[in-house]
């Protein structure tokens, strides 16, 4: 199992009452199934896939990234801007 921490900002936060969360995953586990682990237990911050922003320890990487034991993911939503 891989101990993963989970940044969470803006509408995340608010929605979850936390600003981090430390979560077990499998090994060879990507973003993409991280974010859905989240929704599953947190079914208010769903939104869509394809609209967020993932880093992993302070890079942005592609849904289909392989996370490992100790890594630092944050969940950017999107930001809207003028």
């Amino acid at each position: 199992m891989n101990t993963i921490d989970v940044l969470l900002f803006s509408v995340f936060r608010e929605k979850v009452g936390k600003d981090k969360v430390e979560i077990l995953l499998k090994k060879g586990e990507t973003v993409e199934s991280l974010y859905y682990w989240l929704v599953d237990r947190y079914p208010e911050i769903e939104f869509p896939l394809d609209r967020l922003r993932f880093a992993v320890n302070g890079c942005y990487v592609e849904n289909k990234t392989v996370l490992h034991h100790g890594d630092e993911v944050a969940l950017v939503p999107p930001v809207a801007g003028g």
